[in-house]
């Protein structure tokens, strides 16, 4: 049965595509059954995507209410997801759109035991004077991505090499390794291997 608050999330959701449409950025729908609604990919202005990515939980309603309420377990998958999240409270009645930043203290419960919880909009914006707030966290969150799969990508199988020869031919023993790096090692295995056995 097709219900007013399904119809009112369908409202919602239409003009939030629209908006997203309008600033040039790519809106994609998510399945509907974990808690998010859509993401967005950042486009710049000459039309590039940049794969930084945003997702959102949108709520319509046809009040200003000032406060979002969520299923306490679709707040917990909220608060753990590795892509940023933005609540989406849009209001049918006026076509006002406010975007809010996921915070981990933005949907802890009151109760532990709470089936849902209120999140208050309290500090958030306008979507469409937002942009350039979205795009920020979009791209610093994709930065901080990248950064750590170079490392790891990259690294990975090197830092397992330099494990097994750190516990195989020095004991375990970061500082003799250290040691011996300093006496013997030819300058790219300093490169590669010094920084490796300081962190340990």
């Amino acid at each position: 049965m097709r219900t007013k608050p399904h119809i009112v999330d369908d409202q919602a959701t239409a003009l939030v595509k629209k908006a997203v449409a309008k600033k040039g950025w790519i809106y994609r729908d998510l399945p509907k059954d974990y808690g998010l609604d859509a993401e967005i990919e950042i486009v710049k202005k000459r039309g590039s995507v940049t794969g930084a990515l945003i997702r959102l939980q949108i709520k319509g309603t046809g009040t200003d209410r000032g406060k979002i309420r969520l299923k306490s377990k679709t707040a917990r998958y909220l608060s753990v997801s590795l892509i940023p999240v933005l609540l989406i409270d849009v209001n049918v009645t006026t076509g006002a759109i406010r975007a809010l930043p996921v915070e981990q203290d933005h949907l802890s419960p009151s109760k532990p035991t709470a089936k849902t919880i209120s999140v208050s909009m309290k500090g958030s914006f306008q979507l469409s004077e937002g942009w350039k707030d979205i795009k920020k966290i979009a791209v610093e969150h994709q930065t901080s991505i990248l950064d750590i799969n170079r490392y790891t990508l990259y690294n990975a199988s090197a830092q397992l090499i330099r494990y097994i020869d750190l516990l195989i031919n020095f004991g375990g023993d970061a500082d003799i390794m250290l040691k011996w790096m300093r006496a013997f090692a030819p300058d790219d295995a300093l490169t590669s291997n010094y920084g490796y056995a300081v962190h340990l």
